[in-house]
């Protein structure tokens, strides 16, 4: 299944409303505040998406939510995800250490 061109136009949108659980109960959030950037790359076995994500005290986003999201919206049966968190950057996006 050829979804790579599918992803690339969800997270080009202005913006990805979805809901998310806080500490005061559900809350509609935009996730392309939240999205720096992102690549998708398609072979003939799979596709490969990577996405750098706020996370943090006060902005934190978890990557399961994006797809979600995504699958959601899309109207895609389900599919088989692996999550790797390659690195963490602090507030100014360097990369923590």
């Amino acid at each position: 299944m050829k979804i790579g061109k599918d992803i690339e136009s969800f997270l080009n949108n202005d913006e990805i409303i979805t809901e998310k659980k806080s500490k005061k109960g559900m809350k509609l959030i935009n996730l392309k505040e939240f999205v720096k950037d992102f690549s998708v790359i398609e072979t003939d076995v799979n596709t490969e998406i990577t996405v750098t994500l706020s996370t943090g005290l006060s902005t934190n986003v978890n990557p399961m939510l994006l797809t979600k999201t995504f699958l959601d919206q899309s109207n895609l049966e389900e599919v088989h995800i692996d999550y790797l968190r390659e690195k963490i950057f602090i507030e100014d996006f360097s990369e923590f250490k």
